[in-house]
């Protein structure tokens, strides 16, 4: 079921992969805040390079600079150093899925930047002289993150890579479909979900694919279609399904969800995982 939009502005995490489009302007899509203790924390990097801070991150200890402002954090300590004079925090920096985490407020700050916390919407605003970022804010789940795309978001394994996919045509600074790579690369998850409807690369044969099976199940509401490729000389087997939403029996919104693995092995070690990515989707409508 689709939700209200919350209106979000979102940031880029990573691009590598086949077939991925090129980056929205806006350096966040994709990321979301952590809400952990009861405050806002951010990736280390995504946030500190959006600030234009420079950044040392080695052994726990962090350090971050722009002008004449220091910062200083150390991973699991509520104590860090602000312009030479210590600061007691409220929550620790921390590690998820390899990822060092700050608290943006006490960051944000330290350079000069204003934040402000919506819990309604769940949505941190950050501003920095004519630059504005709004994040939406999620809980800390233990080994997991999420992302936020133009019309939906899904829970991925912390330890995942991000790609982002398909720039959504509505708002361009985000992305309609995004794919998640295993630390080993044997493993990728993939969501497509637009506005409404729209078209999935995922769908497409590559060079060298060839399919190997199909099926179809429909109902007065909805068509589901089940559908596994293998590449080239057999290299990987890549599996999707897509839902299409049926309104007076014609196709109304749809949504892809799709699984690229090197062997079975690959795929049984992760295959929960996938069913957890799946059943986390949320998907907005305007």
């Amino acid at each position: 079921m689709r939700q209200g939009l919350y209106t979000t502005i979102v940031l880029s995490v990573l691009a590598a992969a086949f077939g991925v489009h090129a980056q929205a302007a806006d350096e966040l899509a994709g990321v979301t805040a952590i809400l952990k203790s009861d405050r806002a924390f951010v990736p280390l990097r995504l946030a500190l390079e959006w600030l234009r801070a420079e950044v040392r991150y080695a052994d726990g200890k962090i350090a971050a600079s722009r002008g004449n402002d220091v910062v200083k954090l150390t991973i699991g300590r509520c104590t860090a150093g602000r312009n030479g004079r210590m600061v007691l925090l409220d929550a620790a920096p921390f590690v998820l899925g390899g990822r060092p985490f700050v608290p943006l407020r006490f960051v944000a700050e330290s350079f000069g930047a204003l934040v402000e916390y919506s819990s309604a919407r769940r949505e941190v605003t950050i501003s920095d002289g004519n630059r504005t970022a709004s994040l939406f804010v999620v809980d800390y789940q233990p080994g997991w993150l999420t992302y936020m795309g133009a019309w939906f978001r899904a829970d991925y394994p912390a330890n995942f890579s991000v790609v982002n996919r398909q720039v959504s045509s509505t708002r361009p600074d985000s992305y309609e479909a995004a794919s998640f790579i295993s630390a080993d690369g044997l493993v990728e998850f993939y969501v497509f979900s637009p506005q409404w409807r729209g078209e999935s690369e995922w769908v497409k044969l590559l060079p060298g694919e060839r399919e190997v099976d199909r099926s179809t199940e429909e109902t007065k509401d909805r068509r589901v279609t089940h559908v596994t490729v293998v590449g080239p000389d057999q290299a990987y087997p890549r599996s999707w399904v897509e839902v299409v939403e049926l309104l007076d029996g014609a196709p109304n919104t749809n949504h892809v969800f799709g699984i690229k693995y090197a062997n079975q092995a690959a795929h049984d070690k992760h295959g929960r995982r996938y069913l957890r990515f799946k059943a986390s989707l949320v998907q907005y409508g305007d």
